[in-house]
């Protein structure tokens, strides 16, 4: 049993308080609600046992601001057929500067651009890659270029997509 449980705010004003709780296995669960601006800091509960000592337990109550983050994609504009390779750079670095820990679902697709003498070539052709991002919020992706056949044919072009950053927070 618990005569009296309070719940303080970080300017010392009592905003709750229960009586005479009692707890089930020596556990107690009481739940407050939060007004939609609350005071930011330190709130402290206060329980007096019935041997009249207190127990304190303290939280704290923050301004949550959703992680923005900015990425950039880096690949070549064009790519010859003789390439066998070609380089792809992803960043993604939060608004305040510091690295996004994740990684990135990135889709190289090869796309046809024309409607005449290979058409029975063109078709579409994808390859997906996840990549975690390094220490720095970056990475580097060499993607070789000869699945793609741009040999075959010249109505053929290559797109770089990403669809999604997964970041250790989601």
């Amino acid at each position: 049993m618990y005569p009296v449980i309070t719940l303080q705010d970080p300017e010392g004003s009592r905003i709750q308080q229960w009586v005479n709780e009692e707890s089930v296995g020596g556990i107690l669960q009481l739940s407050f609600q939060l007004i939609s601006e609350p005071i930011l800091g330190w709130y402290e509960i206060t329980m007096e046992m019935l041997n009249e000592k207190k127990t304190y337990h303290s939280f704290s109550v923050e301004e949550y601001v959703l992680p923005k983050f900015q990425m950039t994609v880096d690949a070549p504009e064009n790519i010859l057929v003789v390439d066998s390779e070609f380089k792809v750079n992803v960043c993604a670095l939060y608004t305040y500067g510091e690295p996004v820990d994740g990684k990135v679902q990135l889709s190289v697709c090869r796309e046809s651009t024309a409607y005449h003498s290979c058409a029975h070539l063109i078709s579409s052709l994808c390859k997906n890659f996840t990549i975690q991002l390094g220490k720095d919020g970056c990475v580097s992706k060499f993607i070789n270029t000869g699945a793609f056949e741009l040999n075959r044919c010249a109505a053929y072009r290559l797109q770089v997509h990403i669809h999604r950053l997964i970041s250790g927070e989601d």
